[in-house]
């Protein structure tokens, strides 16, 4: 727990310190400016691209594993919230998809698993062909290009190698936060745990 909390205290500090540690490029301004909602008192991007990505996670996650990717994405927006450099620099449709999708590589027998590569990659690649079909079949998803797509992609394949994400986009950055929150940090915090043990 203190390595965890150490490493994201680094971690917000150096955003602040030091500006030039990663890519820095606001977000356009239209790219957050999506509906949202509450889930265990965090609100969060409600897209329907989001809610597709959630029942995803749903349908391929054991119950263990589907609470763990809805723990990382709603303590990633709690930290994204309350931060007001990354509220203008994460795209927080990329990084809801991201969290959501990001464990995709561990499910056993999936189509998308390969016998070869880092369970990461593999689940990268699932959830940027999950993206473009999506955008292909339901035309939701219209304002994603291929730089979102590789953001999605890079956020989920260095997800676990923080030391690496550090040094690229915030939203790629930031993926990274969920797994580091510390669930005794607020009310908020535990009642996120309440909702997905």
């Amino acid at each position: 727990m203190l390595l965890k909390l150490s490493w994201m205290a680094q971690l917000l500090a150096a955003f602040y310190a030091c500006p030039s540690l990663g890519f820095h490029h606001e977000v356009p301004r239209s790219v957050n400016q999506k509906p949202t909602r509450s889930i265990a008192n965090v609100t969060v991007i409600d897209t329907p691209l989001v809610r597709a990505a959630q029942d995803m996670a749903r349908r391929y996650s054991e119950d263990h594993l589907f609470n763990h990717v809805m723990r990382t994405w709603l303590f990633g927006a709690l930290v994204i919230s309350h931060n007001t450099t990354l509220q203008q620099t994460v795209d927080l449709e990329v990084h809801a998809i991201g969290s959501l999708l990001h464990d995709l590589g561990l499910v056993l027998n999936a189509s998308f698993i390969s016998p070869n590569l880092r369970f990461e990659v593999d689940g990268a690649f699932a959830a940027t062909n999950f993206v473009e079909d999506q955008v292909t079949h339901t035309h939701d998803g219209v304002d994603w290009d291929a730089n979102r797509l590789q953001l999605l992609w890079d956020s989920i394949a260095i997800s676990s190698e923080f030391a690496i994400a550090l040094y690229k986009q915030a939203t790629v950055a930031a993926q990274a936060f969920g797994d580091a929150f510390v669930p005794g940090y607020s009310a908020v915090g535990h009642r996120i745990v309440d909702f997905f043990k």
